[in-house]
């Protein structure tokens, strides 16, 4: 196998300029395409989109969600109503039901 020298692969220049010929001056997307407005870069763009990833509150999984609910405030409240609800119930009088 010998190797071509004149055979080389295409590069993008040349894919571009051949892209261009296939397509018609008068198609109606070429158009739009060139009366859209150009972007504009905003220079604080790095900033926003940092300040955005800081204040965007962040997902807990199942388990944080669960130890969250059980922070020791909370833990004592419940500890607090449990032992009320004892004493209440210590302190109602029974029921005789020997009839």
């Amino acid at each position: 196998m010998t190797a071509n020298s004149s055979a080389r692969p295409p590069n993008s220049k040349d894919l571009d300029t051949a892209k261009a010929d296939e397509w018609d001056a008068s198609d109606p997307v070429w158009k739009l395409l060139d009366e859209a407005s150009k972007p504009n870069v905003d220079p604080f763009f790095a900033r926003n989109v940092m300040r955005a990833a800081r204040q965007e509150e962040p997902t807990l999984s199942f388990s944080q969600r669960v130890l969250s609910f059980l922070s020791p405030q909370k833990l004592a409240l419940g500890a607090v109503a449990c032992v009320c609800g004892l004493l209440v119930w210590q302190t109602i009088p029974p029921t005789d039901q020997s009839t």
